[in-house]
């Protein structure tokens, strides 16, 4: 991986919408499974989880089951690592299928960018995170990894911060990777709003369940890894296309 300072760019990429698209199958089947080991079976409706972090999925799924926040709360840490747990075991050997046209080469690119460092900031919890990855085999482009997941926090406005923070200390900063050389790249109206709370900037994309109209707030909008790769050049994080 190329080195980072503090003139270089620091690039935060979503999963699931982002790189791999219907890779999360395994994932919900494994939250439901640990909600039943936690708390019976109770009657869960389905929640629209696209950008929710893990722990806000729980949540609106306990919730709707009339469940309350303090009761919550009380089993939050460890729903989630039997969620995990099960992710282990259900997870699919080969996610290859599900990686997004032209990603590969894009992280690849990245990856070996002067000055770039990848990470990640999703909604997934950390070692579901790396599992899915891994699955897919596009881990390697993204190690070490460096980032923010859903097991940090519930709010996803509060995970570029603790990115950043990561980063920085990775590349031997005095402090936090500075906003103004921090891109967020995802989906769904959410990584937009995670990437203005920490005044990064942000690129989405519409491979995923959010089409552009949904995604005008972003500094730019593609709809392919092509345009996502000329959307950061423009930006500055690469230079002239691959010819």
């Amino acid at each position: 991986m190329a080195h980072a300072d503090a003139s270089g760019w620091l690039v935060l990429l979503d999963i699931d919408g982002t790189l791999v698209w219907r890779a999360s199958k395994a994932h919900a089947l494994a939250v439901v499974a640990a909600i039943h080991e936690v708390h019976g079976q109770l009657e869960l409706q389905p929640v629209d989880a696209a950008g929710m972090t893990d722990r806000r999925i729980v949540r609106a799924m306990l919730r709707g089951a009339g469940m309350d926040d303090p009761a919550i709360d009380a089993d939050m840490d460890w729903l989630l690592a039997i969620a995990a747990r099960r992710y282990e075991e259900l997870c699919e050997p080969d996610l290859s299928h599900t990686v997004l046209d032209g990603i590969p080469e894009l992280l690849d690119e990245l990856s070996g960018a002067p000055g770039v460092q990848l990470g990640l900031v999703t909604g997934n919890v950390e070692s579901i995170a790396h599992r899915k990855l891994a699955a897919a085999g596009i881990a390697a482009p993204l190690l070490p990894f460096v980032g923010a997941y859903g097991s940090d926090a519930e709010d996803r406005d509060l995970l570029v911060p603790v990115a950043q923070e990561r980063a920085g200390l990775l590349a031997g900063m005095l402090g936090r990777w500075p906003s103004e050389r921090t891109v967020v790249v995802g989906d769904t109206p959410h990584d937009i709003s995670c990437a203005r709370a920490a005044g990064a900037a942000v690129i989405a994309v519409t491979t995923g369940a959010y089409g552009a109209d949904a995604l005008t707030a972003a500094d730019a909008v593609a709809s392919d890894a092509v345009e996502l790769r000329l959307a950061l050049a423009r930006v500055g994080v690469l230079g002239a296309p691959i010819t």
